[in-house]
């Protein structure tokens, strides 16, 4: 063991609970630590905090592996878990929010309403303490199944980025998601998804996913009555 690391000083005076340590990323002598629970401040001053709302602790090891900064998007929310999910690659931090909500319009109704689709934030570091917003990432079809948790799972690296949606489709069979950096934007390269005849209802596809050049690997936790599977993915 070479170091401990544990949230800033701030979050352990509040002695609140944070889900620190629920996800955890790493990548030469970058490192970043979910905290999916983290409160979250009211609307106004006097209201109560909320609940779930989520934070990402970075630390480095220069600075001894202690907390640098901390990040969470300005359109987080009560119950999005930000950092639910993590992964690390160079300078850059990808974060899940599998609960993350949009307003919607759903036609031909006319009404908008909140869908917690899930998202991923994609995060550049560059300096030890700013981190920039380099995209936020969310699924394409968002009424197949309201409650897809995209972001449940995620890892980058290099210029490919994989996202798992758990509970995507109408029997929340899951879906697998792959970006490509062109250009300095990240594009949509592959949708994954187990073949027809061999998806089954809730098989959670998606709760796990890895990349590396060339292969990507998707779990299924619950396939085949809970025995689970895992799925190899290649790119020519």
């Amino acid at each position: 063991e070479k170091a401990q690391m544990i949230p800033s000083t701030s979050h352990l005076n509040r002695q609140t609970p944070t889900g620190f340590g629920y996800s955890v990323g790493i990548d030469g002598e970058l490192a970043a630590i979910g905290m999916p629970f983290d409160l979250g401040q009211g609307e106004s001053l006097g209201d109560p905090a909320k609940s779930d709302v989520g934070r990402v602790s970075i630390h480095h090891k220069d600075n001894g592996w202690a907390a640098t900064v901390t990040i969470r998007p300005d359109i987080a929310d009560e119950g999005d878990q930000f950092g639910f999910s993590v992964a690390v690659s160079g300078a850059d931090i990808l974060v899940g929010a599998p609960y993350h909500a949009f307003q919607l319009g759903l036609a031909p109704f006319g009404t908008r309403q909140a869908v917690r689709t899930g998202a991923a934030f994609v995060y550049e570091r560059v300096a030890p303490r700013n981190l920039k917003l380099a995209t936020t990432l969310r699924p394409d079809e968002f009424c197949n199944a309201f409650m897809t948790r995209f972001g449940y799972s995620v890892d980058i690296d290099g210029d490919l980025l994989t996202i798992g949606a758990a509970t995507a489709g109408l029997d929340e069979e899951g879906e697998g998601y792959v970006y490509e950096r062109r250009s300095g934007r990240w594009v949509e390269r592959s949708l994954l998804t187990k073949h027809p005849r061999l998806q089954g209802r809730s098989d959670w596809f998606g709760s796990a996913v890895a990349i590396t050049s060339g292969w990507s690997i998707v779990g299924a936790p619950r396939a085949d009555r809970g025995i689970g599977e895992a799925l190899v993915f290649d790119y020519p």
